[in-house]
């Protein structure tokens, strides 16, 4: 994906022609096909994460604060939190830079001067900017959220609210 970027950039700031415009659109389109394929087969695996993790986590933090478990369990359920805490941030983490470097060529293409454009290739950079700004790109979690910067938070939110509730009652 860096590799695209630093092409589409050294491209276009030379301001080359329009199959150009079209080589760059369609070798994006090809990447973001690529990553709903991808997210085909790891989807099953997100929403484990997310699904099962969260929950997990939850259950776990529960019990540390009750005191519930024995000292043998209270070390495997610490482990297990830690282990849940390290897969979500690893794929929290790698959905969220995913998200953002496929709509970095948006950046690009809002540099680009208009009036250097002819009617030809302003209809593929229209098309190529109505990919980006359209429906999100990278990995989701069977449609209902997309992994994006805003899923760090909304992790992060969920633990805090369930521990100050549990901290409550």
């Amino acid at each position: 994906m860096k590799r695209f970027h630093f092409d589409l950039a050294k491209h276009f700031v030379k301001a080359s022609g329009d199959k150009d415009y079209e080589y760059f659109r369609m070798r994006h389109a090809a990447i973001c096909n690529l990553m709903d394929d991808a997210n085909a087969v790891v989807g099953h695996f997100l929403f484990a994460t997310y699904g099962v993790g969260i929950p997990v986590l939850l259950i776990a933090l529960r019990s540390l604060i009750y005191g519930e478990l024995s000292s043998t369990f209270t070390y495997v359920v610490m482990y297990i939190m830690v282990h849940y805490c390290a897969t979500l941030v690893m794929v929290t983490l790698s959905g969220a830079v995913l998200a953002k470097q496929a709509l970095r060529p948006a950046q690009i293409l809002y540099e680009i001067s208009i009036d250097s454009v002819s009617d030809r290739e302003f209809r593929s950079l229209s098309m190529f900017l109505s990919r980006l700004q359209g429906g999100s790109i990278g990995f989701h979690v069977y449609g209902l959220f997309n992994i994006d910067n805003s899923t760090i938070l909304m992790v992060l939110g969920t633990v805090v609210t369930y521990a100050v509730v549990i901290l409550q009652f």
